[in-house]
């Protein structure tokens, strides 16, 4: 019988950790920084390049930071980072910084790190990027700007206080619940961001108590990012529906302790979109200070974010082709290859319209005849040319004097740019498998329908290249390149037709639903989610976009109760 209780996927064996190198053996400055690894000074210039590597089994507390099931580098992270190099630099204060992409975070692929520090300004002032890309990249990969910062001195001396701990008067907030609302919004925190412990109200202000759990090590870090980022996860309580948003950009920040492990923090509403900061440690004594927090919906476009770099396609692309000349001959069946055996031996399919040996119609010349391109007659013919190529192979493997010599296999319309003989693939697929089984032994040339083909045209690029295609006398051998994004194409919407959005409440469907009233003239969008109207923000997302000219209409439903989801549409 099968135990009650679930499996327990648990590993026993030893996990091989990242190796780690001393900057200095490599005649470099350690950064000092969990998420940095080295620093670079530039000599002629007065530029600092930091350089590091995140990746998820270094730094696995990062998996908790998910977004539609996504992880994402939290935004606390960078700010983090711009701090850190700000106060090797003894620029304490942050101007400003800006996010501009998110950092996806893969499970299987660190990423490499850049932070650059141009030069002093006439103030003083020192501009920071932060870039990333896949750790195993190709050179040629451009880097992905992530973020850009403006450092300055610090000259503020803190102006608040929060000794007094609940604040006089406050009102308690319930936020026991507080992670699943954020769940429902599609935002993923696992335990290490999880760190909001109690919230109060006091007229517009909010405020919070955090914590960082004890597995993660607060010490090496100004402020560690999970425990500013679930500062921020009571934005979403300044507002009576408790919506939840992401930072964009962050104005007039001041660090003034470090090393943490539990915060007292003070939200007050700032402008439509955000919110001054204020943090202090447990016992009250002032840790960071922020002017403005941005706060924005998360609308970034994630399959963007990870890049087209692991993305690719094949493409026929022309090589040189041989001047070596070739010893080979070209028979119709093996039995009539002479001795001694020449360096290659060419078979033409048959079928080929260029086999004209009166042996092959008794053997079944149409075994790859593209007569018949759909349906029965193809399967057939697929199937006797696969029976073909298998004995051939085979023959050829098992004779000893062929050892020494590569058989080369001709087909016409099998391969290449354009394929018209669907059937003769198949010839294609069985000894392309041959070959990755016995190398050096096989070469497929695919020639050109309309031209003439004989063994004094075989291109001495056939002992290189294992597969081939003549056309129009070019020499075409596959690779692989890079896949890049498509054109967009516009696809209109019938304004008199409503367009159902599911999750229609939630963070991503409201992005799509003002993206197709904006963008493509939707007038009639039905919102469909669990809780329907009762939704958090649902009632103004209803009235923004009726206010933009369309009919909106909220429903709760459970899309995956298929009579449920028949109700509603009828």
């Amino acid at each position: 019988e099968l135990p009650p209780y679930p499996f327990q996927h648990q590993h026993y064996w030893l996990q091989a950790e990242p190796a780690a190198t001393d900057a200095r053996g490599l005649g470099l400055n350690p950064a000092g920084h969990p998420l940095l690894g080295a620093v670079v000074e530039l000599v002629e210039e007065d530029w600092l390049v930091y350089t590091g590597r995140l990746g998820l089994d270094t730094q696995p507390w990062l998996a908790d930071h998910a977004v539609h099931g996504t992880v994402l580098l939290p935004g606390t992270a960078f700010l983090e980072l711009s701090m850190a190099v700000g106060a090797r630099m003894g620029l304490r204060r942050l101007a400003e910084l800006t996010l501009q992409a998110p950092l996806v975070m893969s499970p299987d692929e660190a990423v490499q790190l850049r932070v650059t520090v141009e030069p002093p300004n006439a103030d003083g002032q020192r501009e920071l990027a932060v870039h990333s890309r896949p750790q195993d990249a190709d050179s040629a990969l451009p880097w992905t700007r992530h973020a850009a910062a403006l450092l300055d001195a610090d000259d503020e001396a803190a102006d608040f206080d929060l000794t007094a701990w609940p604040p006089p008067g406050a009102r308690e907030i319930d936020v026991e619940t507080r992670y699943d609302t954020l769940a429902e919004a599609g935002y993923d925190y696992g335990p290490a961001f999880q760190g909001l412990r109690a919230a109060w109200r006091s007229g517009r202000d909010v405020f919070a108590e955090v914590g960082l759990p004890a597995e993660l090590d607060a010490a090496s870090f100004g402020v560690h990012p999970a425990l500013l980022d679930a500062a921020l996860h009571a934005v979403g309580l300044l507002r009576e529906d408790g919506g939840t948003v992401l930072p964009f950009s962050w104005s007039g920040v001041t660090r003034l302790s470090e090393g943490t492990d539990a915060l007292r923090v003070w939200l007050a509403p700032r402008g439509d979109e955000g919110v001054s900061l204020r943090v202090t440690d447990g016992s009250g004594r002032p840790v960071l200070s922020a002017e403005s927090v941005t706060m924005r919906p998360f609308t970034a476009d994630l399959a963007a974010a990870r890049g087209t770099d692991a993305l690719f396609r094949l493409e026929w692309q022309p090589v040189r082709a041989a001047a070596t000349p070739v010893d080979v001959c070209l028979v119709g069946e093996l039995a009539e290859v002479p001795d001694p055996v020449p360096q290659v031996v060419a078979v033409r399919c048959p079928g080929s319209p260029q086999n004209t040996d009166a042996a092959d119609s008794a053997d079944g010349s149409d075994l790859a005849d593209g007569s018949d391109i759909t349906g029965a007659g193809l399967a057939g013919a697929a199937h006797r040319a696969a029976g073909w190529a298998l004995d051939l192979v085979q023959g050829w493997l098992a004779d000893a004097r062929f050892a020494g010599s590569r058989l080369l296999v001709l087909t016409e319309g099998a391969a290449g740019p354009d394929v018209t003989h669907p059937a003769m693939a198949t010839v294609w697929g069985l000894v392309r498998t041959a070959q990755s089984e016995h190398p050096d032994r096989f070469a497929l040339l695919d020639t050109d329908p309309a031209s003439a083909f004989d063994a004094a045209d075989v291109p001495g690029a056939v002992l290189a290249e294992p597969q081939l295609a003549l056309r129009d006398g070019a020499l075409l051998a596959p690779r692989l390149v890079r896949h890049g994004p498509a054109d967009p194409v516009a696809v209109p919407l019938d304004p008199d037709r409503s367009v159902l959005i599911t999750g229609g409440t939630g963070v991503l469907g409201a992005s799509v639903a003002r993206h197709l009233v904006a963008a493509h003239g939707a007038r009639r969008l039905l919102l469909v989610s669990r809780r329907g109207a009762d939704a958090p923000g649902a009632g103004e997302l209803a009235a923004e976009l009726t206010a933009s000219g369309a009919e909106v209409t909220l429903a709760a439903c459970d899309t995956a109760d298929r009579d449920a989801l028949a109700r509603l549409l009828d």
